[in-house]
């Protein structure tokens, strides 16, 4: 463990090219970290300095700890293969918003060591991009905060299309009355909150009452 501290104490001012090459080396390490658990007999001490080591290398460059967020797997080659056909699909806007491990740091050993890596990270809490994980782990935590403010509207829609797509497919993915809390929606005034204030359909939801044209002197809230 002292060995790893090293590297990483030494890549905090790092960037680019020098970065990826120590995340190679930090890749081995975790890799040797793995083969050793069994020594360590009880391994939840070690997981614990590991999870509040900042030696988790992001897409962007940006090294992290696994206390200080929640981090996933990038799709592997064939899913990506597939996302970019489907162009539509929300996961594909989300991904560049979800924080996600480089590639280097899973793909540049041989089959086992990788598989060991990624092993490893899984016990340290590394997410696969699944359902329930998104959602719970990343777009529920943005939406109870104040984080949601520093999105682009095309990403909050993206979050609510992901959920719904997938609500449909298990309703008791979310609680529908804390989700109610927490859900952004665009409207005519911009992002907002309708477990906050009103929001209302317009008759290109399927309503039949068009409330702009029957009470126009309101400043009513619509759904965009």
């Amino acid at each position: 463990l002292e060995i790893g501290k090293v590297i990483i104490h030494n890549m905090a001012d790092m960037e680019g090219e020098a970065l990826v090459r120590e995340t190679v080396i930090i890749a081995k390490w975790l890799a040797c970290i793995y083969r050793s658990m069994d020594e360590f007999g009880e391994n939840s001490e070690v997981l614990t300095v590991l999870r509040g080591l900042p030696m988790v290398l992001l897409v962007g460059d940006t090294l992290v700890s696994l206390n200080d967020r929640g981090v996933f797997f990038p799709l592997d080659a064939e899913e990506r293969q597939k996302k970019q056909k489907q162009n539509r699909d929300p996961l594909w806007e989300l991904e560049r918003d979800l924080h996600t491990v480089h590639h280097v740091l899973i793909s540049c050993q041989d089959n086992v060591a990788n598989s060991q890596v990624q092993h490893l990270l899984e016990k340290l809490g590394v997410k696969r991009l699944a359902p329930h994980d998104i959602i719970h782990h990343h777009i529920l935590p943005v939406l109870k905060t104040e984080l949601w403010k520093e999105k682009q509207s095309g990403l909050l829609l993206a979050y609510m299309v992901y959920i719904k797509e997938n609500i449909e497919c298990d309703s008791s993915l979310v609680n529908i009355d804390g989700l109610r809390q927490c859900a952004v929606l665009l409207t005519n005034h911009g992002p907002r909150k309708p477990g906050q204030q009103p929001v209302h359909f317009t008759p290109l939801y399927g309503v039949k009452i068009d409330l702009q044209s029957i009470l126009p002197g309101y400043d009513w809230v619509l759904v965009d």
